[in-house]
């Protein structure tokens, strides 16, 4: 339990690049209520994310997460990324991913279902919309 006697959010981190570094472990690490495990192919990479950001488990494989976590960000290399969303959809997880969400229509579209079916979350970060230079366009 967290100090406010409510129960983490368990959230995996799956892929610990320059996004992952530079936008989402500042934040998730900064909250109390988050309980995060990192994830990446390069186990030293998230190992070194762990070090700089704070306590997190670190794991190479992200199906090691099942069972373990409400919520996951997708922040591995586009090609991945309906695979991995499908696989924790399936299993009753909320997903954020990085866009693109897929490379293909018929890809999204799967996703969309499988999230209304399994009765989640998906959606897609598009942080760039924030940006000052696109705000201006």
């Amino acid at each position: 339990m967290t100090e406010s006697n409510q129960p983490p959010v368990r959230i995996g981190l799956i892929g610990c690049g320059a996004i992952a570094e530079i936008y989402h472990l500042p934040v998730l690490a900064a909250d109390p209520q988050i309980q995060l495990t990192l994830v990446d192919a390069n186990l030293a990479r998230a190992d070194q994310m762990r070090d700089k950001f704070g306590p997190a488990t670190c794991l190479s494989d992200y199906e090691q997460l099942d069972g373990c976590v409400d919520g996951v960000v997708i922040a591995t290399p586009p090609a991945s990324h309906h695979p991995i969303a499908k696989w924790f959809l399936q299993r009753g997880v909320h997903v954020l991913c990085e866009k693109p969400l897929t490379e293909s229509i018929a890809e999204a579209e799967d996703l969309v279902r499988t999230a209304e079916q399994h009765g989640v979350q998906l959606g897609v970060n598009q942080t760039r919309r924030l940006f000052p230079t696109y705000q201006k366009i």
